[in-house]
């Protein structure tokens, strides 16, 4: 039986697509998740982890309000989708595709209170779609890392 998933990897696969994707803060499970099921290079170009804040400043060019944002992940998407240009510059705009995503997940020892985020953005030619999926009936890291991949 497919996952729905494995089924939107194959659904990417069939438009021919080519994405470059950032992912920090978390949910770095999906870069694994595009390889799972093969023919993962006739989607991914490249996936980065940009973790550290001078890791993200450099990849966006740039200092966000806030890391674990809307707003980063938007940056994300655009800085995701430059480098989908340059690394397939015969491809047609239309095929390309920018991702960003920035989370804040549970960790050992944290502090009381403490917000569980994800934020994810999608880049295009001519649109930007985000979202910010809610984990609060997520509990543990790795079933957040899971929820969100």
């Amino acid at each position: 039986m497919q996952s729905s998933f494995q089924n939107l990897v194959f659904s990417i696969q069939d438009k021919s697509c080519q994405i470059v994707m950032a992912v920090t803060g978390g949910g770095t499970e999906v870069i694994g998740e595009m390889l799972r099921y093969g023919g993962g290079s006739k989607i991914l170009s490249e996936a980065v982890i940009p973790y550290s804040p001078s890791s993200f400043d450099s990849f966006v060019k740039g200092k966000p309000d806030k890391y674990c944002s809307i707003t980063a992940a938007r940056d994300l998407a655009m800085a995701s989708f430059q480098r989908a240009i340059f690394l397939n510059p015969n491809s047609s705009l239309e095929n390309l595709i920018g991702v960003g995503a920035t989370s804040s997940l549970s960790k050992e020892q944290e502090r009381s209170g403490r917000e569980h985020k994800v934020h994810i953005a999608i880049q295009t030619i001519d649109r930007t779609f985000s979202f910010s999926p809610s984990l609060n009936e997520v509990f543990g890291r790795l079933d957040q890392e899971t929820k969100t991949a």
